[in-house]
């Protein structure tokens, strides 16, 4: 936001808003850390597809993928497939 008002010759001054990164994660993890989690009903030697959000370096959400089947909510169409690699070309 800096940079615009520099470009835009406003000179207001910059007031840093409060801002946070929060990383997701879906995929599979242990039933012993989702119980440390918080996540109950669940059998500590498992592995469970699951979703988690860290933010400045603390778990703030975990939960079992509300998905069904399990599947993560993204999907990938590259342009042009390439053989045995995952992003293709595009």
């Amino acid at each position: 936001e800096r940079e615009l008002r520099n470009i835009n010759n406003n000179d207001e001054q910059y007031v840093s808003p409060q801002r946070f990164d929060v990383l997701e994660y879906w995929g599979p993890v242990d039933g012993h850390q989702l119980m440390e989690y918080g996540v109950t009903d669940i059998d500590e030697q498992a592995e469970y597809q699951a979703n988690i959000w860290i933010c400045d370096g603390r778990m703030i959400m975990a939960r079992l993928n509300p998905l069904k089947p399990e599947a993560i909510p993204y999907k990938f169409v590259p342009y042009e497939s390439v053989l045995h690699r995952f992003w293709g070309i595009g």
